[in-house]
């Protein structure tokens, strides 16, 4: 049992990585291109999205932790 417990421990620890670095920038950057090009509607959807799942990421550290 505490097996599946380190497994389930380093998935979330992984995803959270992931989730912060790839996700969180991918978002920011896709916003600040929409913001360039006088979309500010679109800017403030993405920088939503990217909070949401910048908050995923830091749940799902705080989880594994």
């Amino acid at each position: 049992m505490v097996f599946v417990f380190e497994k389930v421990e380093a998935l979330l620890r992984n995803f959270s990585v992931k989730e912060a670095a790839e996700h969180v920038s991918t978002y920011d950057r896709v916003a600040m291109d929409a913001k360039a090009e006088g979309f500010a509607d679109i800017e403030a959807m993405l920088c939503a999205f990217a909070a949401q799942e910048k908050e995923i990421a830091e749940t799902a550290k705080r989880v594994a932790a």
